[in-house]
């Protein structure tokens, strides 16, 4: 009896860990989306503003403008599916750490289309 109790009280306890640390690998997925998700945000912003001077009479300035036309464009449509690969690859927090990310990505995809 003894020691049907004492199996029980473990596998009891083993049981509510695990779960607890799903849980809180979940919360931390979440909370990682949604920070991804802001700083995907800022970035898609950053490249509107930049390509509005598409119009700008400096060539070089139109250049950076259609540039920043792609990228946003980037962002915006592959958005889901960056933030998850930024999860998996556990591409830290920090706004430079994303930033690098997120260009590094879109320039790999930019070379693989050529």
């Amino acid at each position: 009896m003894r020691k049907t109790f004492a199996i029980f009280f473990v596998v009891s306890v083993l049981t509510l860990f695990m779960a607890q640390t799903a849980m809180s690998v979940d919360t931390k997925n979440k909370e990682l989306d949604v920070l991804y998700a802001a700083y995907i945000d800022d970035h898609v912003s950053r490249c509107e503003t930049k390509a509005a001077r598409i119009d700008s009479g400096s060539e070089n300035i139109r250049k950076e403008a259609a540039l920043r036309t792609l990228m946003g464009s980037f962002f915006k449509a592959n958005k889901t599916d960056l933030i998850k690969e930024m999860i998996a690859d556990d591409v830290g927090t920090q706004k430079h750490q994303v930033d690098y990310y997120l260009t590094s990505r879109f320039y790999q995809v930019l070379r693989e289309v050529k």
